[in-house]
C-alpha cells in the first residue's frame, strides 16, 4: 500500500525526468524504499487465509429472487374475518314467507349486530360455528326457542396495499385480506424490475392508521411512513434469506412496501495498470482479481506482481488490506480473490518495478540508449 510519502517521491521522480540528471536516481530509489517500508496501520490478511467474515459474498442468482419465499402463513377460506360482509338469516319454522336475509358487516373487533338477537362475536370462526353461536345467543337471550340460523359469505374484506420502488406496476393495489402477504402484493404490482434489489422495506400501519400517500403524476410516493414514525411500524426483509410461510410477510390494510434499487457494485483498480479506473461488477456475475486487472488493460510491467486489495469490513467503518500476487492468482484458488463492491485493487510499486520503470523512462526520454532487455 502506498505511504503518505509516495506523492513526494513521484514528484521528485518527475523532476529527475525533466532534467535533474541520472545522478539523482539513487536518492530517488532510497526514498522509494523508505516509502514502501512505511506502509499504513491497517490490519493485513493474505488472500489464501482470509477469515470468512471478510470474504466477498457470491453474486445474487435467479434463485435469490424467488418471490414464493415471501408468502405468509396458509390462510383458511372457511373462516370469517373482521371486515367481511356476511349474510345472516333466522328461521323459526313459523314463517309464512321466506326468512329475511340480513347483510352484515363484521366489525373491526369481530362482532355482527344481529337484529333482535344483538351483538355476537363471529370473527375467527367457521361459518358453521358462527351459525351455532348465533343460535345459542338467540336462545339464551330469550328471543327464540329453536331457530335455524344460516350464515354465508357475501364479500371478503380487502386490504389496500401500496407497492413502490422497483416493481413493474407501482401504486396502491387491492388484495383479499385472506392471503394478504408480500407475495400477493408483488404479484399485484406485476413483479420486480431488472434493477430490483433483494432488500424490501415494509411499513405497517399502527392502529389502522396508514401512512399518508401522495400522488405525483403516475408515480406514488409516501409520507409519514418512515422509520420511527408514530403511525407505522418498520420492518426490513431480505428476499435472499427469507423463508416461506412467515408471519412477518403478512400485510395489512394501509401497509406500504418499497423495493429498493440494486446498488451499483464497483471496484477501483489503481497502480501499475494501463487504464486505472472504476469498473462495474456485472449483474449476477462475480469479478475476480485477474478480471479486474484485465479490465484495467493489464499491467504496465510484467514484473509487477505484488497486489494489495483494500476492503471495507462488513458493517464497520474500518478497512483491511488483503495481500496477494498476480503469480499466485494465476495458479487459481483463493489467491485469485473474489472482489466485493467497493474494493480498491492496487498493483503495487516495488523496488524492482521502480528501478525498471525508472530505467525505461530514462530510455524513453533519451538519458540512455544502450541498456538491453527493456
Amino acid at each position: 500500500m502506498y505511504s503518505r510519502t509516495m506523492p513526494a517521491v513521484i514528484s521528485a521522480r518527475c523532476r529527475i525526468l525533466s532534467g535533474g540528471g541520472p545522478c539523482c536516481a539513487w536518492a530517488l530509489f532510497l526514498a522509494c524504499l523508505c516509502g514502501l517500508a512505511s506502509g499504513c496501520h491497517t490490519a493485513t490478511y493474505h488472500a489464501a487465509n482470509l477469515p470468512p467474515f471478510l470474504k466477498a459474498e457470491p453474486p445474487l442468482g435467479r434463485e435469490d429472487f424467488d418471490l414464493s419465499r415471501l408468502s405468509g402463513p396458509p390462510a383458511r377460506n372457511d373462516v370469517i374475518r373482521a371486515g367481511d360482509q356476511i349474510l345472516v338469516s333466522v328461521a323459526t319454522g313459523l314463517e309464512n314467507v321466506k326468512p329475511v336475509v340480513w347483510p352484515m358487516h363484521v366489525s373491526r373487533v369481530g362482532f355482527v349486530d344481529v337484529p333482535i338477537v344483538g351483538p355476537v362475536q363471529v370473527a375467527g370462526r367457521t361459518f358453521q360455528d358462527a351459525e351455532q353461536v348465533i343460535r345459542v345467543a338467540s336462545i339464551e337471550r330469550g328471543h327464540y326457542v329453536a331457530p335455524t340460523i344460516s350464515v354465508a359469505l357475501e364479500k371478503r374484506q380487502t386490504n389496500l396495499v401500496t407497492v413502490l420502488g422497483e416493481v413493474n406496476k407501482p401504486g396502491t393495489h387491492e388484495l383479499p385480506a385472506a392471503g394478504s402477504d408480500l407475495l400477493a402484493a408483488l404479484a399485484a404490482a406485476e413483479g420486480l424490475t431488472e434493477d430490483a434489489d433483494t432488500v424490501i422495506d415494509v411499513w405497517h400501519p399502527i392502529n389502522g392508521l396508514p401512512g399518508e400517500l401522495v400522488s405525483s403524476g403516475q408515480q406514488a410516493s409516501y409520507q409519514a411512513t418512515v422509520e420511527g414514525s408514530a403511525h407505522s411500524h418498520y420492518r426490513q426483509i431480505d428476499l435472499a434469506s427469507a423463508g416461506e410461510g412467515q408471519a412477518e410477510h403478512v400485510v395489512r390494510d394501509g401497509t406500504v412496501v418499497k423495493i429498493r434499487p440494486r446498488p451499483p457494485r464497483t471496484v477501483q483498480v489503481i497502480g501499475l495498470v494501463k487504464r486505472p479506473d472504476q469498473f462495474e461488477i456485472p449483474v449476477d456475475e462475480e469479478m475476480r482479481l485477474l478480471d479486474a486487472i484485465a479490465k484495467a488493460g493489464g499491467r504496465t510491467l510484467q514484473i509487477a506482481d505484488k497486489v494489495r486489495v483494500i476492503r471495507r469490513v462488513p458493517e464497520s467503518q474500518e478497512s483491511v488490506t488483503i495481500a496477494t500476487s498476480v503469480r499466485e492468482a494465476k495458479r487459481g484458488g483463493d489467491a485469485n480473490l473474489r472482489l466485493a463492491a467497493g474494493d480498491v485493487v492496487s498493483v503495487e510499486q516495488t523496488p524492482t518495478t521502480f528501478v525498471v520503470d525508472t530505467l525505461k523512462s530514462f530510455i524513453r526520454f533519451g538519458f540512455s540508449s544502450g541498456i538491453p532487455g527493456f
